[in-house]
């Protein structure tokens, strides 16, 4: 293979995207102070010298055709805005103390040769992953942490939080594609920071703020589109009253699985906090608590009821709320929160965020934590807050059963998925007789006798049936006690770390095909041909396999092709060129897969 290097235009390169680090601001200054000679003047100039960063990202960045006009979102002289409303509290107190955030990116202790590192990582990434809007997004972000005068590395959670806020600030759009961009940059040098002095403390800066952001947008979006669609179908009507819900409010989302009963724990003004009783920090640290009980992508489950159970176990005694599957299928489905549902939009609560994708892989399920989103938009029940035994109503199966509730009597499914408890016993209301149509009687005699037998007669006594009824509900115990947290099974079952292929006996003469098939995918992906033979792709349908492989698999295997292609002896050099190479492949995975 032949590589080409990028000539980088002489007038880009004297562009500054990048900060400088304070010891050469400072020196550079210490210089500036100095009054030249009359004689110094006279000579031309030397350019500035540049340090690591420009000189890095400006070769991939600066070394492909110019933007159009109007194009960057952050261009060099234009104040950073910070304008936009939202309601996501996390994200309120990162833009109100961005310059305590700032100011601690600027005084991260990052050793030289670690940024170095961090660098050749990012360049490596974007030169291996060849997408120009991860380029564009990187470049904004450069150009952001320009307009702050602060450090673009380490990319904290933080950081990209801030720098999506600024970008809406300008054109509110976008949101999910630039997160998306700018982290996949974040991932190629993630854990290179670790360990370094201030580093913990900016990665406990808003953690969730960046995804609450991002779903707040999009949801903003689509319901803008759906207004959109339906005034120009139906004239402009009043807007409908805020309704509260009620304690044995039985509504209900449609679209749901069957297993997402109303749980009866709606919002309240005597059960439930006010969202502006809590605090952001108070709310990330019931999720925090919450997400070390949930299941991880390590823990699998024969039945999709026994991560359900798990589920409820862990987010019912510190919430007071339960929780519902959704959108659930043979192979894949997700787990939501209770206060997630349609009706919660219009209340002070909000549209919860929360959500477990889950994925069938070799018969076992598990948790998809790459597409699941752990942070809440609420606090705990008054209910769970006045007492820790306090249990909400709910009507699936499973979840009674991990709370410790007996099981409801007989029921019947209606069409929309709703249940309807049926009674065993006889009604105590006689059902109307049908008109007895006699020879020679007409409906009119019929109806006239029908109405002489009701008025003559007599008054029923109270029937005993509902005596018995009231009874039994006296003689019922208390609702519900503190259940012990739901187990996990025993042992668990772990991952495999790559996907298991056929191999065949002679498998190498599968690599001059496989390739033929990467050189027409991009020709840079030729040399992983031995290792994808390696990891199990010794054929075409082990091939067609990778397209339709879950995210997890796929991950897994695409981690077994770097270890075989990354030689025994080789340096860190070496694992940057493979690692770029993989992620280009991933790349094109998704892309021949989707078409």
């Amino acid at each position: 293979m032949q590589s080409h290097d990028v000539v980088v235009p002489a007038a880009a390169q004297a562009i500054a995207i990048i900060p400088r680090d304070p010891e050469v601001a400072a020196a550079n200054a210490a210089n500036a102070a100095k009054a030249p000679s009359p004689a110094a003047q006279e000579q031309p100039v030397a350019p500035p010298q540049k340090d690591s960063i420009i000189d890095l990202t400006l070769e991939v960045l600066n070394g492909r055709p110019a933007p159009k006009p109007g194009y960057r979102t952050f261009v060099e002289g234009e104040p950073i805005l910070w304008t936009l409303e939202t309601d996501v509290q996390g994200m309120k107190n990162l833009v109100k103390d961005r310059e305590d955030v700032f100011a601690k990116q600027r005084k991260v202790n990052v050793d030289p040769n670690l940024k170095r590192e961090g660098l050749r990582r990012a360049q490596a990434f974007l030169k291996n992953n060849g997408d120009p809007r991860v380029a564009n997004a990187f470049e904004a972000y450069l150009r952001f942490c320009q307009g702050c005068d602060t450090r673009p590395f380490p990319m904290t959670k933080a950081m990209l939080a801030l720098c999506l806020f600024a970008k809406s600030s300008r054109a509110d759009k976008g949101h999910a594609s630039f997160k998306r961009e700018l982290t996949r940059v974040q991932g190629a040098i993630r854990g290179l920071f670790d360990g370094v002095d201030g580093y913990e403390d900016l990665e406990q800066l808003g953690p969730f703020a960046l995804d609450d952001f991002v779903h707040e947008r999009d949801h903003l979006r689509m319901s803008n589109d759906d207004r959109h669609k339906n005034d120009a179908v139906n004239p402009a009507v009043p807007a409908p009253q805020v309704r509260e819900y009620a304690e044995d409010s039985s509504d209900e989302e449609e679209g749901t699985d069957s297993d997402s009963e109303d749980d009866g724990d709606n919002w309240s003004a005597d059960e439930h906090a006010e969202p502006n009783e809590l605090g952001d920090s108070e709310l990330d640290s019931y999720a925090t608590k919450v997400k070390k009980q949930l299941p991880t992508s390590l823990n699998s489950f024969e039945t999709l009821d026994d991560l359900f159970g798990q589920v409820v176990a862990a987010v019912v005694p510190v919430y007071g709320i339960s929780v519902y599957k959704s959108s659930c299928s043979s192979g894949s489905g997700g787990i939501r929160c209770n206060r997630s549902v349609g009706h919660w939009d219009g209340t002070p609560i909000g549209h919860c965020p929360f959500r477990l994708q889950v994925i069938k892989i070799d018969g076992e399920w598990v948790v998809d934590e790459t597409r699941s989103t752990y942070s809440h938009s609420h606090g705990p029940t008054r209910g769970i807050l006045n007492n820790p035994n306090w249990l909400p109503k709910n009507k699936n199966p499973v979840a009674r059963k991990v709370m410790g509730l007996p099981t409801l009597p007989s029921n019947t499914t209606t069409e929309n998925g709703k249940v309807r408890h049926r009674s065993t016993a006889a009604s105590p209301i006689p059902k109307k007789r049908k008109h007895d149509q006699r020879d020679g009687s007409s409906k009119f005699k019929a109806q006239k006798q029908d109405k002489e037998e009701k008025r003559n007669a007599p008054v029923a006594a109270k029937p005993v049936y509902f005596e018995a009824q009231f009874s039994q509900v006296e003689q019922q115990p208390p609702v519900g006690q503190y259940f012990e947290p739901f187990q996990l099974p025993t042992p668990a079952v772990v991952v495999p770390a790559a996907a298991t292929f056929a191999q065949p006996a002679n498998s190498s003469g599968f690599i001059p095909i496989l390739q033929s098939i990467l050189g027409i995918w991009n020709g840079r992906l030729v040399p992983l041909a031995p290792a994808l033979v390696a990891a199990g792709v010794s054929s075409f349908a082990d091939l067609g396999g990778l397209f339709n492989m879950p995210q997890v698999a796929l991950t897994a295997t695409l981690a077994a092709v770097r270890d075989h292609a990354i030689p025994a002896q080789g340096s860190s050099a070496d694992g940057q060129y493979w690692d770029g190479l993989v992620s280009l492949l991933a790349d094109k995975i998704k892309e021949e897969g989707r078409r």
